[in-house]
């Protein structure tokens, strides 16, 4: 599986002195592909008792912690749906019921 690299933080110049933060962090297409691949559909049959359910990229978790929304204490469900309302379905790797 390809390794993502952490979130990239920077500076920006703003108007005047004002100062902001920028983040960032490189998906490449070889991981969005393989997330298409690890994606398991309602009636596809999974071997064992885990399931691959999202991915939520450094960054998007990153800022959700800004916003107070701790992706790793809430719900799997309550995740992939703020994915989903974030227009992040890429990242979403079943259609089954969590």
């Amino acid at each position: 599986m390809t390794q993502l690299i952490d979130t990239n933080v920077s500076l920006v110049k703003g108007v005047g002195d004002e100062l902001g933060v920028h983040y960032t962090q490189e998906i490449p297409d070889e991981y969005l592909q393989q997330l298409d691949a690890a994606f398991v559909g309602a009636n596809d049959r999974i071997g064992g008792d885990l399931m691959w359910v999202g991915s939520v990229p450094a960054a998007t978790a990153d800022r959700w912690m800004r916003e107070g929304y701790n992706v790793f204490e809430e719900p799997i469900a309550k995740s992939l749906a703020r994915l989903k309302a974030e227009s992040m379905d890429r990242f979403v790797l079943t259609s089954k019921r969590i």
